[in-house]
Parts: structure tokens; sequence; C-alpha cells
């Protein structure tokens, strides 16, 4: 019924499919003009001839015309990953540490994510929150329940600041980003019995920043706040938070192709989890995420609709056929 099924169809084989046949299409429109330069001055039957051979081995694109193409000049890249899901070691980063040693790195990326919601092309993403993940202890003095003078319950400690730790709005958000808040994920102490108090306390949360709020910043309010408890914190950045310009030239060029495309401009978002863009903005390259809906990844039957891959795949087409018009 007009999809395909699979384990990452939406999540992004479908995103690597739309630009790899774009791509071989802008192949095959500059080969084609190419062929058809390179024949001007030649006789008339000579032409139709090489011509006639040329085309048995390149299929012109009917989306080709006189302009397409002609105004593309760079370096046009593929980068494949398999780990972007995991520990993320050897795939985007590292590639980029490479190109900037050859000092080859891109301009400007595209990251095939499936960015749409209700309908193809009306969200893009042009950032994403970073991540901070913190494991806070309390330190206490465990006894019996019966004598709390010669006991430092750790739960008593923390009590009067949970509401100033969990749900804390760490700055106010901006005209891009949500507010950046600490989220409790786990809370744990004690012995599972009802007669002796905990030793420690454990709090384990999680911090989506945007690029107002930092892991000093975090650190610097928890310290704060925990100043006359006894306690140890730890955290760590797993992802960082980027923004693209929106007026640069892959975001303006992106939202031109998808409203050439659909007849309507998409939203400029930074929500979500993160993706292998944060890489790409380390290292100072202008990204944006584009891609299909978002309805079924990670999902059984995991699907995507044929015409959105096709919709994507025309639109990376375009971007490239009118990149510097």
């Amino acid at each position: 019924e007009g999809f395909l099924y699979g384990r990452g169809a939406q999540d992004m084989k479908a995103g690597v499919a739309a630009f790899v046949c774009a791509i071989r299409e802008f192949v095959d429109c500059l080969e084609s003009q190419n062929l058809q330069t390179s024949t001007k001055g030649a006789n008339v039957e000579s032409q139709r001839a090489q011509d006639s051979k040329e085309s048995q081995k390149i299929q012109i694109p009917q989306s080709c015309d006189s302009t397409s193409s002609q105004n593309f000049n760079g370096i046009l890249s593929v980068l494949l990953t398999s780990d972007e899901e995991g520990a993320a070691i050897f795939g985007t980063k590292y590639t980029l540490k490479c190109l900037k040693e050859r000092d080859l790195l891109p301009d400007f990326a595209i990251v095939a994510e499936p960015t749409s919601v209700e309908k193809f092309g009306d969200m893009i993403k042009v950032g994403r929150r970073g991540s901070i993940n913190g494991i806070l202890k309390i330190f206490g003095q465990q006894g019996h329940v019966a004598y709390p003078k010669k006991c430092l319950n750790p739960v008593d400690i923390i009590a009067p600041h949970l509401s100033k730790i969990s749900g804390h709005k760490l700055d106010k958000g901006s005209e891009e980003f949500e507010p950046s808040r600490i989220v409790v994920t786990d809370i744990r102490g004690g012995l599972e019995v009802v007669n002796v108090t905990p030793n420690d306390l454990k709090i384990m949360f999680n911090v989506r920043n945007s690029t107002q709020t930092s892991v000093e910043s975090v650190r610097k309010y928890l310290e704060h706040l925990l100043a006359k408890a006894p306690h140890s914190l730890e955290l760590n950045q797993s992802s960082k938070p980027f923004l693209t310009d929106k007026q640069s030239l892959i975001v303006q060029k992106i939202v031109k192709a998808l409203e050439s495309q659909n007849g309507f401009a998409p939203e400029l978002s930074t929500s979500g989890g993160t993706s292998d863009a944060r890489y790409f903005a380390e290292f100072g390259v202008k990204v944006v995420e584009c891609g299909v809906c978002n309805d079924s990844i990670h999902a059984i039957n995991e699907r995507v609709r044929m015409s959105e891959v096709e919709a994507l795949q025309n639109t990376f087409a375009v971007l490239l056929a009118q990149w510097n018009l």
C-alpha cells in the first residue's frame, strides 16, 4: 500500500537512498551536458551517431535542463557511517578529524535524519540540544530508625533541595530552544528495609541543554545549592548543543528546494534528541537535517512511504541543480 517496511526504513535508510539517487541523477546531468558540449561543432550526422552511442551508456534524467548543474563548482561527497546509534567513535567524528588534517573539511553538510512530522517537508532541523548526564550522591550515616539522633539520614539532607533540582529550569530558553531543565531519572538508597536509615542516596539525572547552558553552569548551580550538604557530583557531556545560522546558505537553499516541491516552507526546529550533525557543527561546518516523516522509527514494523522517499530525492536533486543560482 505504498510503504517500504524494514528496520531503519525511516531512520535513516530512506535518507541514504534519497541522496544517493539524487547524486546519481546529478552526475548523469553533468555527463550529459559535457557530452553536448563536446559534440558542438561536429557535423550533424557524426553528432547524431555520437549521441546515439553515448545514450546507450548514459540515461539522461528528465530533470536535466540547460542550466541544471552548470553552476556547481566544488566537491560533492557522501559520508556513510554504521555507528551513529552507538559509541560513534569510528564514524563521522573520526572522518571529520581526518578531513581536517588534510584541509578537506566541507563548508556545508546535510544529514538525512527523519525530520518531518505530519507530512514530508513540514520540518527540518537547524540545531539540536546537547545532553548532560549527572550522578549526584548525598552522604549520611546509616543507623537504626529508633535512634534518629544517632543517624544522618541523606533523605533528610536532600529533601529541602529536591524541588530545586527535579524539573528546575537552568535557563529561560530562546526562540530556538526550550529551557534547559534537570530531569531526574532515578533515585535510590537504603537496604529496602523499614528499620535502617540509608547510608547514602544516589540521584541520576539528565539535562538536554541549549547553547545557553553548559556543564560548568550546571555544576556551579548544584554545588552552590548543596554547599552545606556532604555530596559528590559527576557530570558528563555526551553531546554538545549547536545552532546553524538560519541565514546561512545551506539553510536558505534547502528551504527554497522544499518550498518549490511542496508549496510551503518548513518549520526550522531544534527539537528531538541528538544526531551526527553535532560533529559537523563542532568542526565549524554549517549543517542542516532534512528527511522523511518520523512516526515509526525503532518500532516494530518500521516503515516509510515510497512517495516521501521520492520527494526527498527530488528535493536533494533540486538543491544540487540550483546550488549556486
